[in-house]
């Protein structure tokens, strides 16, 4: 990614992972205490209030890169139509999951609970559209 520092894109790419990988920890008490399924397996209440702090804390810090991408990569992408469609994508997602993992802290139990499965469900597409974006990307790299 021409027009930023050699870190940043390894750690874009580093913050993204351990946000899924958080997020991921995180499935199956939401799923014991939003649906009230249960679960073989948990995190136990002192380890899930760090994963969560941590997702927390890896969620901003993925809206600042985001806040970065837009001052260059998007919009060079935007004015040069690559990867648009991807693009566009990864942006509407991470929106929703914005959107959602504030319903899961504000609204009352009776939206938290449809929010806690949106944001599962969107958040478990996300990683597979960051990949794709990614070898889209660097295959038409090579291409030119």
């Amino acid at each position: 990614m021409r027009g930023y520092p050699k870190w940043f894109y390894r750690f874009l790419v580093a913050s993204f992972v351990l946000l899924t990988l958080s997020g991921l920890l995180l499935i199956p008490n939401a799923l014991d205490m939003r649906l009230e399924w249960d679960m073989p397996w948990r995190l136990a209440g002192s380890q899930q209030l760090t994963i969560v702090a941590i997702h927390a804390i890896l969620a901003f810090l993925i809206v600042s890169q985001m806040g970065a991408l837009w001052s260059v990569h998007m919009r060079i992408g935007w004015r040069h139509h690559k990867n648009i469609k991807t693009g566009l994508s990864l942006v509407a997602i991470l929106l929703a999951l914005i959107l959602t993992g504030i319903g899961i802290y504000y609204l009352g139990d009776e939206w938290s609970v449809p929010a806690s499965a949106a944001h599962i469900l969107i958040g478990l597409i996300l990683p597979c559209l960051f990949g794709y974006h990614i070898v889209m990307g660097r295959s038409r790299e090579r291409l030119r």
